[in-house]
This record gives C-alpha cells, structure tokens and sequence, in this order.
C-alpha cells in the first residue's frame, strides 16, 4: 500500500507570494498577443493570466484543457471550479520551471 501525497494546494504559500510571483510577469504580459482570449478563458484574472502567458505561452488554449499530472490529473480550467483547485493551480504555476 502506497502513500498518497499531500494536495499540491495545501503547499499553497499564500495570495500575497503569489501576487508578487504573478506580478514578475507583467512585461511578457504587456506582450503577449492573446491577453484578452487568456483572459477570458481563466474569468477574467490577470493574476493567474500573467504566468500563463509568460510560463505556457501561444499554446496556453491546449494546455488549460490538457490533463495535468501535478494538478492531479485534473485540468487547469477544472482547477478554476473551486478556491482549493485555484490554490493547486496557482501552486503548480509557482512550481514551473
């Protein structure tokens, strides 16, 4: 029997780490050409939009609907159903590389 790990939202370090994570991204953000589509997709945040754009980049359309191993399994659009999902995601985008 294996052990299940812990929630990757229960790492979550928090809304102000993650508005000044977020806000490191505001010149990719300036250029990304399709802010307003992301926008729309992730309801309306520029918070979570900014390193999406700057992280995922032109294919962040497929990558939100794509089922994600450290969300998981879960999609990053399911994430944003609930305030634990949005706390996974924004964990799994601090995380990136």
């Amino acid at each position: 029997m294996g052990v299940k790990a812990m929630p990757l939202e229960n790492y979550y370090p928090g809304d102000a780490a993650f508005t000044t994570f977020s806000a490191c991204f505001e010149a990719q953000w300036a250029g990304f050409p399709e802010r307003a589509n992301l926008l729309a997709a992730v309801g309306g945040s520029v918070e979570l939009a900014r390193p999406i754009a700057a992280k995922v980049g032109a294919n962040y359309s497929a990558w939100l609907q794509s089922s994600i191993a450290a969300l998981d399994r879960t999609t990053p659009i399911e994430c944003l159903r609930s305030s634990a999902g949005i706390q996974r995601l924004k964990t799994c985008l601090m995380r990136m590389p």
